[in-house]
């Protein structure tokens, strides 16, 4: 896909800002000073994405991949 007018600037679709707002909520939620990698997982699982019924499709469960960046933290 193109936009017509590129003026430099990232635009995100309604899903991304949302799945970012969310991984905001729980990085906070844990007190961490930044977003990581691992909340974004956790925000995937959470949001009606494409890809949160692929991995559910998979077997990864909020609850399992919860414990392992718990574990890793």
């Amino acid at each position: 896909p193109k936009i017509g007018h590129q003026t430099g600037d990232i635009r995100f679709s309604d899903e991304s800002q949302r799945l970012l707002n969310l991984t905001d909520k729980l990085s906070q939620d844990k007190k961490d000073a930044y977003i990581s990698s691992e909340l974004f997982l956790l925000a995937l699982l959470e949001e009606r994405a494409q890809v949160s019924s692929i991995f559910k499709e998979l077997g990864l469960v909020r609850g399992k991949l919860e414990q392992a960046v718990n574990q890793v933290r």
